[in-house]
């Protein structure tokens, strides 16, 4: 496999898929996310908090998230968004990662016409899924563990 830099689309997706890391995304490291989720996710547990949901977004997610917070009810307190590049960069140790450190869900806020294909970003999911109920993360009612899911932006 090659790939073309004049086809390249910078979405990392190509990266959050390789199995063998010949791939990478250059901006920003892999491990960063890794650590910004950890420190989230840490503080918010010290803190007291429950329950956290992870909302992964791109910039315009950020926008979007400002405006519910200057002009409605914001979000939910349980709701922590984090910023990255492109949510189709996010790969499955991420995921993984999410529910390692305590999150009780995961939730990627995407365009409702996205820039790059996010495709790959639902195979994603779908072998996270699995994984996660292997690892005791079984979805029921009283939120232990809520699906990993895909909100377009409207």
């Amino acid at each position: 496999m090659s790939i073309d830099p004049n086809v390249c689309a910078g979405c990392g997706q190509c990266a959050a898929v390789c199995p063998t890391g010949a791939a990478s995304y250059a901006l920003p490291p892999a491990d960063t996310l890794l650590r910004k989720l950890r420190a989230l996710l840490t503080t918010y547990r010290a803190a007291g908090g429950s329950h956290p949901i992870v909302l992964l977004h791109d910039e315009n997610g950020a926008a979007l998230i400002d405006a519910l917070a200057r002009h409605g009810d914001g979000l939910p307190a349980n709701v922590l968004p984090l910023s990255v590049n492109e949510v189709t960069q996010v790969g499955l140790e991420a995921v993984a990662a999410t529910f390692a450190y305590g999150a009780s869900g995961v939730r990627f806020l995407t365009r409702a016409k996205p820039r790059h294909d996010i495709a790959g970003l639902y195979k994603t999911i779908a072998l996270a899924e699995p994984i996660l109920v292997g690892l005791g993360f079984v979805a029921d009612d009283n939120a232990r563990y809520r699906r990993p899911r895909i909100f377009p932006l409207r």
